[in-house]
């Protein structure tokens, strides 16, 4: 997926991801943030909320968002540790 599409199915679908989830920001980062994305890349997302909640996958075949079953190891993910990605 290129850059300028993830941006805008996340733009298309912030004002839903609002008022369902409290999402308050949403920022991409690795490959497609940098448009380097290949054909079996993923879309790396930050999802920043107003309220504490479980880890989430969104699928985006999906109507909604899925919770993560097999958590991965997270350092630090805050926005500011990403950029030094």
């Amino acid at each position: 997926m290129r850059r300028d599409q993830a941006l805008e199915i996340l733009t298309d679908h912030k004002d839903k991801l609002r008022e369902k989830f409290g999402v308050t920001s949403i920022a991409i980062f690795g490959s497609t943030a940098r448009d380097e994305a290949g054909p079996d890349s993923d879309v790396d997302t930050l999802i920043e909320i107003e309220r504490p909640a479980a880890p989430a996958f969104i699928n985006p075949r999906a109507s909604s968002i899925s919770p993560i079953r097999d958590r991965p190891k997270l350092g630090d993910p805050s926005p500011n540790a990403l950029r030094q990605h």
